[in-house]
């Protein structure tokens, strides 16, 4: 027994009268019973506050027979009662009992039900009554105008019912020899439900202010829907099968020989026993009063509800607080309700506190959660992560449970306390108050702390951020695979800074600490940290991406490109530079745009100029010329200055590397002198290598005087001299379109013949005057070197001329280039070229002849089918109608389709005419043909 749910006491006790009770009712405070001397009893309750139980009778009625009264049923909105004895029903008056109404009709009836429901919102209903008799069933419907049953109808039946019970309003739930079936009661349609025991005598009830009935089979309660389906998985059992049942909500009260079997109807827990033998009888008041009473053929006890407040202390008592919970739930009366709110919410705190001291951490915090208890009362209990000098006032309103002190405990409770502590945070960020007290906090003071010696209380977001924090850190593992705490930092958050700086640094966490630092825009505390770690020779962290300058360039990369943190960049970028040369450049130049969406993650874009002074203070030129060449790469900048300060920052690094050359290589001759044989000396292998770099810088200068549209050639001409670097004053010399200056440096200086070729293919542009003749060019240089160079380069190739002339002759003026050759030169020499170039002539003018004639033709026909198309007119009078709606035009606007356009209903031959509003439905028409 989980609870005492009713109290009990002997109502009527009659042992030592000559009769026996044979049926019950209730109504009010009386106790309506039936006798086996053919008297209907009523007995009042006479009995006086905490006095002991007195019923009295009151009334006592005999029927007109000597027969056991067989059923008793009051009405009492009606003001009647309904009585049966040896087959015949008769009306009373109630309580006088005096006789309205005999049912002539219904003579030979078993038993009768009333669709009298529980549920106190269909009082109102139209009562009616249905009465079993052999094979059949009638139907009767109250008449208030008459104050009388008026006979419905009649439904005959297979078998004779055995026990009934109404089910919905137009079905009744019957249990006939072999099983139980649902009558419809108007067509008198049988559904099967399912077969009876063989055990005990069938049972049914209605459950209260539910669509739910209670059949029994055997020792079960099997709960149907009125539609005869299992609503439940698991049946009630009983140790007997039950001789009466009744539902009282939330119990199910049984009858048995024994007792009287109290259970909860939700859990199908016992819930109390009662002390009564060879009961079979149960009944209970429908209005305000809430008595059971419980008969056997000689006693009538009274079962009295024990108060909700009463029953839900006892079950917290004996800790059954899911009972509690759901005892709670339950309508019971109206007083209750007013106290639902406030026993719920103490019930499942303690409830709360209770599953706590089991360690049932997961079921205290989601209780914790729901009544909205006190934070720092929940903290309180774990005192593992909460700081030190907090929650110290606290008060339980428990106090009986043991505080989570093993490891391996509060191990298993991080779990639970995660969900609880993101939702503590939630909610406090809903909350108005909460949130602009701590967003006024941070914004004023991010670096904010607390005096562990001063007795300060933290705020309650930031004791719970500093509790999540604490538990995330538990739970993260140690390879860094899951980083709970890490995405938490780089949230919004109102940790202690101070303590969250020492905790993340006892434990080691330097990633999470310069989160934390930059979540809180405290950078030169970050940049610190990462400059501490990066240049240290003693590895301080086991993140490989704290080690190095990687993490310090990172961060600069993502500061934005606010000229308010230029200045820190600067300082914290210098040391990367210096020791990382080439990774520290990273810093400086964005990465190539369309490849990131995010302006702050492309780097800091300090202005180049200012990024060229500190490098240059910093670092060789080659560390700044790789800046300006990944630059504007990336960038895709502009900028002539820039172009400009690559080309002298070339030739500075050409020049350098030349003169560093010069005497290895006069040290390399003067070793192949005195050594005997190929010997290679340290300071040769030293010459060579510069030779290979001063090879690399001048490609990589070529290239880039070819590639760049926007440096000034015509100040980089001066920069280099007619004696040197040759190629690259060719290439300057083709930006200012001096082509014969630049060719003549290509075949006499450079002696490179095909590269001046490759020259006049990039170059020329039949559309430019100023490139159009380059190839007229190169012959000039070839046969004329003297008068081009102004130099005696030597003898002219008037073979290569011709050569040229004979394969590029398309794109080269004849006739000048005829005026060119030499007058000396012999008329076969010139043959092949002349005959390929008059051919090409001819078929070129041929050409343009047959295309002439074709665009005549064209022209001709285009002139004649327009001018037949003029001729052609439309007459409109008053019988031309609309090929679509076949009506008149007259003067309406009209539009013409002409012949062979994939008329409908027309002739392809015809032309069709359509109002101007008809347009688009003819178009319509048109389309769905052409589809067809």
């Amino acid at each position: 027994m989980s609870h005492r749910a009713y109290y009990s006491g002997i109502a009527i006790d009659v042992t030592r009268e000559h009769f026996r009770i044979t049926a019950l009712d209730v109504c009010g405070r009386r106790i309506v019973v039936g006798c086996s001397d053919g008297m209907i009893r009523v007995y009042e309750d006479r009995s006086q506050p905490n006095g002991k139980v007195d019923f009295k009778s009151t009334t006592i009625s005999r029927v007109f027979t000597k027969k056991t009264i067989d059923q008793v049923k009051v009405f009492p909105l009606q003001g009647i009662m309904v009585s049966l004895a040896e087959g015949v029903v008769r009306v009373h008056m109630f309580p006088s009992l005096e006789i309205r109404e005999v049912f002539d009709k219904a003579k030979g009836t078993l038993s009768f039900i009333s669709n009298e429901c529980f549920d106190k919102r269909s009082q109102n209903d139209e009562l009616q009554v249905c009465m079993a008799l052999k094979r059949r069933v009638q139907f009767y419907r109250w008449s208030p105008r008459e104050y009388s049953f008026a006979f419905l109808r009649e439904l005959s039946l297979a078998e004779t019912p055995r026990l009934m019970e109404w089910a919905g309003t137009h079905s009744i739930c019957v249990a006939f020899k072999r099983d139980y079936k649902m009558v419809d009661t108007v067509t008198g349609e049988l559904q099967q439900i399912f077969p009876q025991g063989r055990k005990g005598p069938p049972q049914i009830c209605r459950m209260e202010a539910s669509d739910e009935m209670l059949l029994v089979k055997n020792n079960q309660g099997i709960c149907v829907d009125l539609n005869g389906k299992p609503t439940r998985t698991e049946p009630i059992e009983w140790k007997d099968p039950p001789s009466a049942i009744l539902f009282r909500r939330p119990y199910i009260l049984t009858a048995t020989p024994a007792m009287v079997d109290v259970r909860n109807v939700e859990n199908r827990m016992l819930v109390q026993t009662l002390v009564l033998r060879n009961g079979s009888m149960l009944a209970s008041t429908l209005l305000a009063e809430r008595m059971v009473v419980c008969a056997s053929p000689t006693v009538v006890m009274q079962l009295t509800p024990v108060s909700p407040v009463n029953q839900v202390e006892e079950l917290v008592s004996n800790n059954h607080f899911e009972a509690a919970l759901q005892l709670i739930e339950e309508d019971l009366d109206g007083k209750w309700r007013g106290l639902r709110d406030e026993h719920r919410l103490k019930v499942q705190t303690q409830y709360a506190y209770h599953l706590y001291d089991q360690r049932d951490f997961d079921g205290a915090l989601q209780l914790f959660q729901q009544t909205k208890t006190n934070p720092k009362q929940v903290l309180a209990l774990f005192p593992q992560i909460v700081p030190q000098g907090q929650c110290r006032k606290v008060e339980h309103p428990v106090h009986h449970f043991k505080l989570v002190e093993r490891k391996e405990e509060f191990l298993k409770a991080t779990g639970a306390l995660i969900p609880y502590l993101e939702h503590l945070r939630n909610r406090l960020s809903m909350d108005p108050k909460y949130a602009r007290s701590a967003r006024n906090s941070l914004s004023s003071n991010p670096r904010r702390s607390y005096s562990k010696g001063s007795g300060q209380e933290m705020t309650l977001p930031a004791l719970i951020d500093m509790a999540l924090l604490l538990v995330l850190l538990e739970t993260d593992s140690d390879d860094g695979k899951y980083n709970a705490a890490l995405n938490f930092i780089e949230q919004d958050t109102h940790c202690d800074y101070q303590l969250t700086e020492e905790l993340l640094t006892r434990r080691g966490k330097f990633k999470e600490l310069v989160a934390f630092f930059e979540k809180r825009d405290q950078h030169e505390d970050a940049l610190e940290l990462l400059k501490r770690l990066g240049s240290s020779s003693v590895v301080t962290t086991t993140d490989p991406t704290l080690r190095g300058p990687d993490g310090t360039i990172r961060y600069l990369k993502k500061l934005t490109p606010d000229r308010e943190y230029q200045e820190l960049v600067i300082k914290y970028a210098e040391w990367v530079v210096k020791d990382y040369p080439a990774k520290g450049l990273e810093i400086f130049t964005p990465d190539p745009k369309g490849e990131v969406n995010n302006a702050a993650e492309r780097g800091t874009e300090i202005p180049p100029r200012l990024v060229l002074k500190l490098l240059k203070n910093w670092c060789g030129p080659e560390i700044v010329v790789a800046y300006l060449e990944k630059y504007l790469r990336n960038t895709k900048n502009t900028n002539s200055m820039l172009h400009n300060e690559l080309i002298y920052l070339y030739l500075e690094l050409i020049r350098k590397t030349q003169a560093v050359d010069a005497p290895q290589k006069a040290t390399r001759r003067t070793g192949r002198a005195e050594a005997v044989g190929d010997i290679k000396d340290e300071k040769t292998r030293a010459a060579t290598e510069l030779s290979e770099q001063v090879k690399v810088l001048r490609a990589k200068l070529i290239s880039f005087l070819k590639a760049s549209r926007y440096y000034k050639p015509e100040i980089m001409l001066a920069r280099f001299p007619e004696t040197e670097l040759l190629e690259e004053r060719a290439v300057v010399l083709s930006r200012l379109k001096e082509h014969i200056e630049a060719l003549a440096i290509y075949v006499w200086d450079l002696k490179q013949e095909d590269k001046a070729k490759e020259y006049c293919a990039m170059h020329y542009n039949p559309k430019d005057s100023r490139d159009r003749d380059v190839y007229l060019y190169l012959m000039e240089v070839l046969i004329n070197p003297t008068e081009v160079t102004g130099r005696d380069v030597g003898e002219a190739r008037v073979d290569s001329a011709i050569n040229l002339l004979a394969e590029f002759y398309p794109k080269i003026d004849t006739s000048r280039a005829v005026e060119l050759l030499p007058d000396d030169l012999l008329v076969q020499d010139m043959f092949p070229i002349l005959k390929a170039i008059l051919s090409n002539n001819k078929t070129r003018t041929r050409r343009n002849q047959v295309m002439k004639s074709l665009y005549r033709s064209e022209n001709l026909r285009i002139r004649s089918e327009y001018v037949k198309t003029r001729k052609k007119f439309v007459r409109i009078d008053n019988l031309t109608k609309c090929s679509h709606c076949e009506r008149r035009i007259g003067n309406a606007p009209f539009l013409r389709y002409p012949p062979k356009k994939l008329t409908v209903t027309r002739d392809d031959e015809e032309e069709a005419i359509i109002h101007y509003a008809c347009a688009e439905g003819y178009a319509a028409m048109l389309q769905a043909r052409t589809k067809l």
